[in-house]
This record gives C-alpha cells, sequence and structure tokens, in this order.
C-alpha cells in the first residue's frame, strides 16, 4: 500500500476540498449529506443506495485524512455550501491518532463545528456517528501516527466526545458499531482494507443499520 509524505497528503486534502467548490456549484441544496474524514469519504453510500428508490439527493464530502481543525476552516464547502436538510456526520478519528491525544482539544472543536451549523443552518436534522472499531494488529504494525489509534480511544472518544455532544446539543447519535465487531471487539478481519478503512462489504452493515432513518426522512 502507498505510504503519502505529509507534504502529499496535506496536497490532496487542498485538492479534494477545491474539488468539493467546484462541484457545489451543481448540487441541490436542501438534500441529505455525509460529511466528516475519511470514514465518510470512502463510504460508497450512492452506489449502495442505487438498490433503493429514495426520494432525495445524497451528497458525500468527507476528506480523507480530515481533523476536526481542518473541517472547521473547510465547513463552509464540506456542510454549510450544500444547507442540508439532513446531515450525517463523522469526523474525529483522525485527531485520536499520534502518542497521546487532546480529548478535550477534541470535545472543544468538535463543540464549535455543531455550533456553526447550528448557528448557520437552524432547520438542519444532524446525526452524529459513533467512530468505528478499527483491527489493533494491523495498526501496530505501521510506522505512522495512526499506529497508536486502539479501541479503547476510539470507545472513550465516543462516550466523552461524540455522544456526549450529542446529548448536549439534542442531536441523534448513531452507533452501528456491533454489526462490525468480531467477538474481541476489533473490526471484522473481512471488512478491514487496513486496519482502519473498510470495504463494501463493512460499508453495507452501516448501511443495513441506517436504513431505517434513511427511509424515514422525508424533505
Amino acid at each position: 500500500m502507498t505510504v503519502f509524505t505529509p507534504e502529499q497528503v496535506q496536497e490532496m486534502k487542498i485538492d479534494r476540498v477545491e474539488r468539493y467548490k467546484r462541484l457545489n456549484e451543481f448540487i441541490e441544496k436542501g438534500q441529505v449529506l455525509f460529511a466528516g474524514s475519511s470514514l465518510m469519504e470512502q463510504f460508497p453510500i450512492n452506489e449502495l443506495l442505487l438498490n433503493y428508490e429514495l426520494p432525495y439527493k445524497v451528497y458525500n464530502r468527507g476528506v480523507s485524512g480530515f481533523t476536526t481543525i481542518e473541517l472547521l476552516e473547510n465547513i463552509e464547502p464540506c456542510i454549510l455550501d450544500l444547507e442540508p436538510k439532513v446531515l450525517f456526520l463523522n469526523i474525529g478519528t483522525n485527531d485520536l491518532n499520534g502518542e497521546t491525544y487532546d480529548i478535550d482539544g477534541l470535545y472543544q472543536n468538535f463543540s464549535k463545528i455543531i455550533s456553526i451549523i447550528k448557528d448557520k443552518l437552524p432547520e438542519t436534522t444532524i446525526y452524529l456517528m459513533a467512530y468505528y472499531p478499527v483491527k489493533e494488529e494491523i495498526l501496530q504494525q505501521k510506522t505512522t501516527p495512526i499506529r497508536y489509534r486502539t479501541n479503547k480511544r476510539i470507545d472513550e472518544a465516543n462516550e466523552k466526545v461524540v455522544q456526549r455532544i450529542a446529548k448536549e446539543n439534542d442531536l441523534h447519535y448513531i452507533d452501528v458499531n456491533e454489526g462490525l465487531r468480531d467477538k474481541n471487539g476489533e473490526q471484522i478481519e473481512a471488512f478491514t482494507v487496513d486496519g482502519v478503512h473498510m470495504y463494501a462489504n463493512g460499508y453495507m452493515e452501516v448501511l443495513k443499520r441506517l436504513l431505517p432513518i434513511l427511509e424515514s426522512i422525508q424533505l
């Protein structure tokens, strides 16, 4: 698997955001949006939804590598410019990388994101998605800061950040992790690409649990 330098990763983020800015000129506002980091960008939501007839459009504005700070800096092209009626958000797992991480900083940045969305888009229904489990055995073999991302950290951040913010802001919290975990609580091996990201079969398990919500949406 190709390993990119930090400079190359940053260039790819900038390019992805620029592409979204151009693409946003042609979207229909007031639809359904999936936004966040690579866990959203790699979610093949539109292809998986081809088997279902839903009466609205679904857009994906995930950016691989994004932290909460980077989403704050690019919240217009990734969220606000689309003026979604319904937003599914998964952001913050990249804040968990590194030997140590700042859970308070993650909470503060995530809270700012929600505050801006609620202020600018008061009619938007927001669903906060729990961070997915990882396959630690694979991650521990890596040399990048992602090797420090553990299921313990993920569970802690889900409880003390995502779930807390959902409760404080009267938002919906979605945890689909039961269908993604093996008997040891790690990401099911058949789903995993690299210990973090998933193949389509993993995302299909996510979609199965999102379908009741998606099918109930009326714009």
